[in-house]
């Protein structure tokens, strides 16, 4: 073989290396586009939105009555949007922040509250979070995700700012208790003495309830209440995986609850509960202060059988089925108040917890 000819076999060998890579790179740009077609479709595909969602309440800051059962205190957010609280009981060395659930707010949590504090002699806060009851912010949304948690992170700070020697227990309904569980993941968060959590939305996981495998049929003129959208889900979960966020604020669930439906964007949604790759297994096992989950036994939202295993699988803190109660009729029982004061009691807390 002449030196010429073997010198001239790397150049056609790199040719060749170029010419594959630029195909390669061709081929994945095809399927890129292709990937992000699907998404967009799944997306903005066709809506059957089984009932009128009507005009969306316009969002702003709506001043709460005075009352002789509370007193009201706005937080004021970073970016300027202010967050209503109720206080029930007189001040205390222990405040329980109670978080409402998903499609509600704070006027919800009134009785609860009110039966919280007799059972434990703390003070009770109630919070319309971002985009919820007199709150400002657009309504049921966020603007990324993990905005609520951030939102109570400011909230517990201002509250530690007026007195640094408070004790903070930090309490939630469904969708409240989701959220806590998303703020014990945050590792930049002021410390709370406690978690109380009630019937949580824990997402992913033994909690969630399986759809039976033959559904009872449903009338044809009976109201739908929940409708998730599932193709535009999965769309905006494609279009995160590769980075794309743009699409977050279009909305996925809705409820046609009175007085009025309403519809939650996905990022709203991904904000309600523990997500991949923090699921809440991990979120129980960063919990290292006192911990109580309270559900109805006949909670038909979430697997109310699943929540004492997983649990005491994967922290300290204890489970309490209270029976003959629902999803909504356990904020409501004495015997679910009976039981958080107990465990209320029974607690040895410090601020720095």
């Amino acid at each position: 073989m002449s030196v010429k000819s073997s010198l001239s076999m790397p150049s056609g060998t790199n040719k060749r290396s170029v010419r594959g890579f630029v195909i390669a790179g061709i081929v994945f740009l095809a399927v890129f586009l292709v990937y992000l077609l699907i998404a967009a479709a799944l997306i903005y595909g066709p809506r059957n939105i089984p009932f009128d969602l009507g005009q969306p309440k316009t969002p702003t800051f709506e001043v709460i009555e005075a009352s002789t059962e509370y007193s009201v205190k706005p937080f004021v957010m970073k970016d300027g949007t202010k967050l209503v609280s109720r206080r029930f009981g007189p001040d205390a060395d222990t405040i329980i922040l109670l978080v409402h659930g998903v499609a509600s707010d704070q006027s919800m949590m009134k009785f609860p509250a009110m039966m919280l504090q007799r059972e434990t002699g703390a003070q009770v806060m109630t919070i319309d979070m971002r985009g919820h009851g007199a709150s400002g912010g657009a309504r049921n949304d966020v603007d990324y995700i993990g905005q609520y948690e951030d939102d109570l992170a400011q909230v517990i700070t201002s509250l530690r700012n007026e007195s640094p020697e408070l004790k903070i227990i930090l309490a939630g309904h469904s969708m409240g208790g989701g959220i806590a569980m998303r703020y014990a993941l945050k590792k930049d968060a002021p410390k709370v003495a406690g978690y109380l959590l009630l019937a949580p939305n824990l997402g992913e996981g033994p909690t969630q309830k399986k759809k039976a495998k033959q559904a009872p049929p449903i009338a044809a003129d009976a109201p739908r209440l929940i409708h998730f959208d599932t193709p535009r889900m999965i769309g905006q979960i494609m279009m995160n995986v590769v980075g794309i966020h743009v699409f977050d604020r279009e909305t996925v669930l809705y409820f046609n609850f009175p007085p009025r439906p309403q519809a939650y964007s996905y990022r709203a949604v991904m904000s309600a509960q523990p997500i991949r790759p923090n699921t809440s297994d991990k979120a129980l096992q960063s919990v290292k202060v006192p911990l109580m989950v309270i559900v109805g036994e006949k909670d038909e939202v979430f697997n109310a059988s699943a929540y004492e295993a997983f649990v005491s699988e994967n922290s300290s803190g204890a489970t309490k089925l209270i029976s003959g109660e629902s999803h909504v009729s356990l904020l409501f029982s004495p015997k679910t108040h009976a039981a958080a004061g107990e465990w209320f009691k029974g607690l040895q807390l410090s601020k720095a917890e």
